[in-house]
């Protein structure tokens, strides 16, 4: 359980810094880029809080 902790902790970091970079550079491609990166860490977070349930 650990390492899902450390992947979920760095899609969070990524998620961060994709939003910073789409504030300094507002164009289709980091916006598309940092909708992915937060879609996949909800996704995970969500598929975690699901698994620990049971």
């Amino acid at each position: 359980m650990k390492k899902n902790q450390k992947f979920i902790f760095s899609l969070i970091l990524l998620s961060v810094a994709a939003i910073g970079i789409r504030s300094f550079w507002t164009n289709s491609f980091t916006t598309a880029v940092m909708a992915i990166v937060v879609l996949l860490t909800v996704y995970a977070i969500i598929k975690d809080m699901i698994l620990r349930r049971k």
